[in-house]
Parts: structure tokens; sequence; C-alpha cells
């Protein structure tokens, strides 16, 4: 369920993401868009495993945010993800944060997230 905070929404990512779980996310994503939110995190903290079907959802969603007008950002404190993401060049496309507050620090200056 996405949690609004600071200037951006968070949606918590629980589980795989296959074909059906991006489209509701990209749901989501579109419902809070037209309610104004542009700047939008994918918490991956609850996630167990980061596989390729997820990371492959990943960029299906920064896309369609992208084309939309808005930004995404991922949220990781899994050091064995933060290395996937790495080795995948996925750290170069998407601004990767800790938690909230240390999106929110970076976000006060500027509500877009740099991509």
């Amino acid at each position: 369920m996405p949690v609004v905070s600071y200037e951006f929404e968070v949606t918590r990512i629980e589980r795989s993401l296959d074909r059906v779980g991006v489209e509701r996310l990209r749901s989501r994503i579109r419902t809070s868009m037209r309610s104004g939110a542009q700047t939008h995190l994918l918490d991956l903290r609850p996630l167990a495993v980061l596989d390729s079907q997820t990371l492959a959802a990943l960029i299906r969603v920064l896309r369609f945010v992208r084309e939309s007008g808005g930004s995404v950002g991922l949220i990781v404190d899994q050091e064995h993800f933060l290395r996937i993401l790495s080795i995948t060049a996925l750290d170069r496309i998407f601004p990767i944060f800790r938690d909230e507050a240390a999106a929110a620090a970076v976000l006060q200056l500027d509500t877009a997230i740099p991509a």
C-alpha cells in the first residue's frame, strides 16, 4: 500500500514483481500521479530476493513514470541487493536511498529525483 510522506510517495514492494504485479504497480502509480505525486520511491527492503523478473519490472515502471513526467528512486538497505544493482548498472539509472529520511534530505532540495 502506498505511503505518502515528505514530497514523494513510497510504495513497498513485498514480493517479486511479475507481469500482473507490474500492472498493479503501474495502476497505483498512475492514480497517484493523477493526484499530483510526481516523485515515487519503491521500497525494496521487504523483499527477500531481487530476481531478474523484478529487475525487469523495475525498468518497465521507470520507463512508464518517466514518460508520464515523473521520477522514480529505490529504497534499498540490503548489501546483496546493492551489489546486484551495481553489477547490472541499475544504480546508474535509479537513485538509491537507504531509507525515507535519506531520500527526504535529498528531495527537500529538489522534488524531482535526479536521473
